[in-house]
């Protein structure tokens, strides 16, 4: 039995109805339990199975999703061109700051 008095997340209280976070240990508030949903909905736009991060440790956000599919096409291409792990970090790192820098311009 759960003894949470507030949820771990946005610390709401009293906690009425609860659930176990789908990402980490926290127990959370059933409006936690629906962004979480949303996310996992995200996920699945995006090509990314939510079952492979049930119980990953954080919360995956816009930046996760960038990251994770530079991941993938990087090592989709380093079977064509054998490229290097420290090559595949390098490439995601400038790509991330060039769509940080696009965003940063847009605003």
């Amino acid at each position: 039995m759960w003894n949470e008095k507030e949820c771990g997340r946005c610390h709401i209280s009293p906690l009425v109805a609860h659930i176990m976070s789908w990402f980490t240990e926290e127990t959370i508030c059933m409006g936690c339990s629906a962004k979480e949903d949303e996310i996992k909905r995200k996920m699945k736009e995006h090509g990314l199975n939510p079952n492979d991060y049930e119980g990953c440790g954080f919360i995956p956000d816009e930046n996760f999703f960038v990251k994770e599919n530079l991941a993938l096409e990087a090592l989709k291409d380093r079977k064509d061109k054998a490229k290097t792990t420290k090559e595949i970090i390098n490439m995601i790192n400038r790509s991330i700051e060039v769509s940080s820098n696009e965003h940063i311009m847009r605003k």
